[in-house]
């Protein structure tokens, strides 16, 4: 994967959307945040499945005579007992089910949304460091060239100066201008490794 960022992003100017998409999906996988907020939406997939299943529970099977009580707590309805079989039913619990499914549903639907929410946060934390590297990178080749050309002239009128065809002030004031690329090369240069040695850490576990 680092070979892809270094072959694919270190000397491009533009955005590659595929290598980025690609970074995006590596740093979901190794997000622990994410796998955390995974754990959650499983924990909460099971107690919707579970609550869902629950009406069963609604219901017992006995033996006894048909009834009808209520306790204040759980109303229940027996049938069945002409042939010495009851069927209990709690009143509460199956007419709480709908409530008890809608809010199960809701926590799902909650930590799916934490999960996307995080996804984006991890997502604009990426590809700010990319564009970060992309600009270091550029800002760099440009002032290799920059180095290049300035050394050039420096050089030329190094030659002029010692034909006298040039003052020693024109020599040094170009020579100001290439110190000064150079220390902007470096520090583009820090940027660059920095900024692609954050890809690294984002991407790997």
């Amino acid at each position: 994967m680092l070979y892809s960022i270094q072959t694919y992003a270190q000397f491009e100017t533009n955005i590659n959307y595929k290598l980025l998409d690609s970074l995006k999906e590596l740093r979901y996988d190794v997000a622990y945040s994410l796998k955390i907020q995974q754990e959650d939406i499983f924990a909460a997939k099971e107690a919707l499945h579970s609550t869902q299943k629950s009406w069963l529970a609604s219901f017992t099977i006995g033996v006894s005579s048909f009834r009808y009580s209520s306790d204040g707590v759980a109303t229940q309805i027996s049938a069945f007992s002409d042939i010495g079989v009851t069927l209990s039913l709690d009143l509460f619990s199956f007419a709480s089910l709908n409530n008890r499914i809608r809010i199960a549903r809701h926590e799902l639907r909650k930590k799916e949304l934490q999960y996307f929410s995080q996804q984006k946060a991890l997502e604009r934390e990426l590809v700010g460091v990319y564009s970060t590297y992309l600009l270091a990178v550029e800002k760099l080749k440009l002032l290799t060239s920059q180095e290049s050309n300035q050394l050039e002239i420096l050089n030329l009128v190094k030659e002029k100066f010692l034909r006298g065809e040039a003052k020693i002030d024109d020599y040094l004031a170009i020579e100001e201008l290439l110190e000064k690329t150079r220390i902007a090369k470096i520090e583009a240069e820090v940027a660059s490794e920095m900024a692609y040695k954050e890809l690294q850490i984002l991407t790997t576990e």
